[in-house]
């Protein structure tokens, strides 16, 4: 962050004064509010500014195409000691074969090791049928997830789906 960065925000905390900025000079809490920071070349960087920068996508790419390809396979314990696959086990066809009706397990790991490579998360809704078992996992983009806690302190989800829901409330 550059000296004119630094002091803006230092003046911005201590006097309360947002100075309004312009479309090529935004101010300094209006970045941060927008979840960006300021880059030392003056450029606001975020989660989707990121993706489009080839080096990036690249990596991303990279890393997320072998981890989906990675083998995922579910072992039992053996009652002597040791493991062995359970293709049996009823998570082995969604984790193995098919995340859900409509993409691969492997489209589906590596869809959420994008997500986490780039936003640091990832998330997916579990489906289940009415005796409780797992029927597929849906990954959900990370910028509409809203974490908060609630008044016992527990981790509350909610997916923003867009349109005229606020996004910021419970």
């Amino acid at each position: 962050m550059s000296w004119r960065g630094i002091w803006s925000e230092l003046r911005e905390a201590v006097t309360g004064e947002y100075p309004a900025g312009t479309l090529t000079n935004p101010s300094v809490s209006f970045i941060h509010g927008m979840s960006g920071g300021v880059t030392n070349a003056g450029v606001a960087i975020t989660e989707q500014t990121a993706e489009g920068l080839p080096a990036i996508y690249a990596a991303v790419h990279v890393i997320s195409e072998t981890t989906g390809q990675l083998p995922l396979k579910i072992h039992r314990r053996l009652r002597a000691g040791g493991k062995e696959p359970d293709p049996d086990h009823p998570l082995y066809p969604i984790l193995h074969d098919q995340l859900n009706p409509e993409m691969t397990a492997v489209q589906g790991r590596e869809m959420l090791t994008r997500h986490l490579a780039i936003w640091g998360r990832a998330y997916g809704q579990i489906e289940r049928n009415r005796r409780g078992e797992v029927t597929a996992v849906w990954p959900l983009h990370p910028a509409r997830m809203l974490v908060r806690r609630n008044e016992l302190n527990q981790k509350v989800f909610r997916y923003w789906m867009g349109g005229n829901q606020n996004r910021n409330t419970f």
